[in-house]
Parts: structure tokens; C-alpha cells; sequence
């Protein structure tokens, strides 16, 4: 792969874990601003849990995109396989400060559900059985694959920075940037909740 479409595939990576962040963050945003004030949320109950579903559903679409184990898609996965196997033909842009061929292996095993357990939880339960499409099996049995196998808080955010650290590991030294995972609006959904 030339330089050209290695950027190319980066970009459309990057785009990804860029709305991933954003959706999340607003996310975590209206939940604070919900329990510091609930009162003010009460008259739209239906409105606010319908805008709570709608982000919470892209953050683990757009996870399930990112964290995909198909050979033949874009993930952080195979991303990094193609970082792992042009690492000697990349010009370096900034020299690296560590070994990355060594942090690379690393970082395959930590974005694989086979090695890791929340990657593997969210990939091998969430998404096979909820997310991309609904297990039958545990439909018809009245399980409900979100309260099973339903991940914390904390266990999304760190699906969301593991991608975003790992995008920074390299971007930096083969394209010359790093990425900002901020939007410059990230606070404008204030202009609603201060009308309430």
C-alpha cells in the first residue's frame, strides 16, 4: 500500500473514532447535566430517553465498526496489520520515539477478542448477538442481550480511548499529525438544556 492510500484508509478510520468520540461525549454530557438537574428533563421524559438511546446505539454501531474482525473491512484491527506490515517501506515523517514494531504486535493483541476479554465481550456477545443483528435463539427465550451482556461506563470509555490511542501511536510518525478527537461544538447543546 503507497503512502496516498494509507492516508486514505487512515482518514476514513479516523473519521470513525472522531464520531465514536463525539456521540460519546455528548452522551456523558446530557447524562450530567440530567442527574444534576432531573426536574428540568421531567417534562420530556420520552424526548431525552428517545436522544439517550439514539446516541447510545451509534457509539456501539460505529464501536462494532471500529472494533470489526473481518479480514476484509476497516477496523482499528487490520488497520494495524496494515501499519505492522508496511512499517519498513513508511518514510518517517517525525522519527519514532519507541520500537514500534514491538507496539504494534501490542496493540493487535489489545484490539483482538481473542486476547482481550472486553473486546471480546462486546464483539463475541454485544455485537454477533444484538448489535449487527438479533440472536434468535436468545430472542425467543426473552433474553435480552443488553441486560446480559450489558458493558459500564467506564467499559466504553475505554473501548473509545484504547482506538483513539492506538490511532495516535502512529499517526504522528508516518503521517506528520496528530488527531483531535474534539469537536469545536462539543458544548453547544447547552444553547437546549439552558432553555429548560
Amino acid at each position: 500500500m503507497n503512502i496516498e492510500e494509507f492516508e486514505k484508509t487512515t482518514s476514513e478510520l479516523v473519521s470513525d473514532i472522531q464520531m465514536l468520540s463525539m456521540h460519546w461525549d455528548l452522551l456523558i454530557k446530557l447524562d450530567a447535566e440530567i442527574i444534576s438537574s432531573p426536574s428540568k428533563f421531567s417534562k420530556s421524559e420520552h424526548f431525552w430517553s428517545m436522544t439517550f438511546n439514539a446516541h447510545l446505539t451509534s457509539v456501539r454501531i460505529i464501536l462494532s465498526r471500529v472494533y470489526d474482525t473481518n479480514k476484509r473491512v476497516l477496523s482499528i484491527k487490520t488497520w494495524l496489520e496494515i501499519v505492522k506490515a508496511e512499517l519498513n517501506n513508511f518514510k518517517f515523517m517525525i522519527e519514532p520515539s519507541c520500537n514500534l514494531s514491538e507496539l504494534v504486535i501490542q496493540n493487535i493483541n489489545n484490539s483482538d477478542p481473542e486476547t482481550n476479554k472486553l473486546v471480546n465481550a462486546f464483539i463475541n456477545q454485544l455485537r454477533n448477538n444484538g448489535i449487527a443483528h438479533t440472536n434468535m435463539k436468545k430472542a425467543s427465550s426473552g433474553i435480552n442481550v443488553f441486560k446480559e451482556w450489558e458493558l459500564t461506563q467506564s467499559d466504553y470509555q475505554e473501548l473509545i480511548t484504547q482506538a483513539q490511542e492506538i490511532i495516535n501511536n502512529y499517526i504522528p510518525y508516518i503521517l506528520g499529525y496528530k488527531v483531535s478527537y474534539n469537536s469545536l461544538h462539543k458544548d453547544d447543546y447547552k444553547n437546549i438544556t439552558n432553555l429548560l
